[in-house]
């Protein structure tokens, strides 16, 4: 998918061949993967803001969803997080999704208060292993979800093994360490807003921001972590290399077509 993203990418590959004079491909002199990687659109000093959605019921998913799906057609990632309340100690049904993709697009989805089913459209995204949900202990959220409304989501990847396989440590750190650690970010986890009310008539500002922002936060931080890894792997820079060098001179032969073996004819002045 990303050498297929590479042959399409015809400024990326020009900027390439302009800055690497045929030099051996290092970490520091490598083949710039800022300029095609699809999961960089935020890295880690851009000062990005999420942009938060709420859908309490299936008119709030006009304009919005189409917009959500559209920028998944190319950036195959979802930030995912699940809020409840607690009721005696018993976890009431998931009250709200949380979507995000790694623009910050996000999609607050309150099942608490939404009737009917979810558009077909958003259900097979969310079942569809290719797209992948990250976050930290996604696999719970979907198995509640799967339990309180049938809701299926598949392509789980937890952030911390993916962490602990990048730094090659066994120790694991939550969110908010990660957040920390890879994206100089300090969050708000503050536990008056994680356990209150998720099912209140209206979501305040604080709840609105602290959901959005987990979600925006998870998949913010597979773009930069994956990009980290991808600048460390001089293999597939190696694979990238030879794919440009094709792609360019597939390129070049394209400018000649219908001139070789041809014979020279000057045309007329008048003409």
């Amino acid at each position: 998918c990303l050498i297929a993203g590479v042959a399409a990418t015809g400024a990326a590959v020009l900027l390439y061949l302009k800055t690497s004079n045929n030099q051996e491909l290092t970490k520091r002199k490598g083949l710039g993967l800022d300029h095609y990687w699809p999961y960089n659109v935020v890295s880690k000093h851009t000062n990005s803001s999420v942009k938060a959605h709420v859908v309490s019921q299936c008119q709030d998913f006009e304009n919005v969803l189409d917009l959500f799906l559209q920028e998944l057609q190319h950036v195959k990632v979802i930030g995912f997080d699940c809020e409840w309340t607690s009721l005696s100690g018993k976890p009431l049904p998931v009250a709200l999704l949380q979507l995000s993709t790694v623009s910050g697009f996000c999609l607050l989805i309150r099942l608490c208060c939404y009737t009917g089913n979810l558009p077909r459209q958003l259900l097979d995204v969310l079942s569809d292993v290719r797209i992948i949900k990250v976050g930290v202990g996604p696999l719970e959220d979907a198995k509640k979800l799967l339990h309180d409304y049938g809701i299926v989501v598949s392509g789980c990847l937890d952030l911390r093994s993916l962490d602990m396989r990048n730094r090659q440590t066994k120790d694991h750190i939550g969110l908010k360490g990660l957040a920390l650690l890879y994206l100089d970010v300090s969050m708000n986890k503050s536990k008056h807003i994680q356990c209150s009310n998720w099912q209140s008539k209206t979501l305040s500002n604080e709840q609105i921001h602290y959901a959005a922002n987990d979600a925006f936060i998870a998949a913010r931080l597979f773009s930069v972590m994956s990009h980290c890894k991808l600048e460390d792997d001089l293999q597939l820079q190696a694979v990238l290399k030879d794919a440009v060098t094709d792609t360019v001179w597939s390129i070049v032969t394209s400018y000649c077509q219908g001139l070789v073996d041809c014979k020279f004819k000057q045309k007329n002045k008048n003409q």
